[in-house]
């Protein structure tokens, strides 16, 4: 069986596409140009170890825990929908109640 997969590591992150076309474009045009100089190379992996590997830094991508503010923004927008949620609820409670004994 023949698989391949491209494992960009930027910073801190690490990723793991299945092919070069699918690697976004900004990251891509980065990956060209540094795998097309002189100095550059292809690396083959052609064991099981390799494979885990690859494997592990794509588990390890897919559990890595959200940056503060991006937490502290959900946390926001789930205040804010449970406190929408609550007025209509009450408004809605309030017109009953007021139709009933009008």
């Amino acid at each position: 069986m023949k698989t391949s997969a491209v494992l960009v590591a930027s910073g801190d992150s690490r990723c793991v596409y299945g092919s070069l076309r699918e690697v976004p474009e900004p990251l891509r045009t980065q990956v060209i140009a540094s795998t097309s100089g002189r100095n550059s190379g292809t690396i083959l992996i052609a064991d099981r170890r390799g494979k885990e590997e690859i494997d592990k830094a794509a588990r390890s991508e897919r559990e890595r825990p959200l940056p503060l503010a991006q937490v502290q923004r959900l946390a926001w927008r789930r205040a804010w929908t449970i406190a929408i949620t609550l007025l209509i609820v009450t408004c809605g409670a309030a017109i009953v109640f007021l139709a009933r004994n009008w």
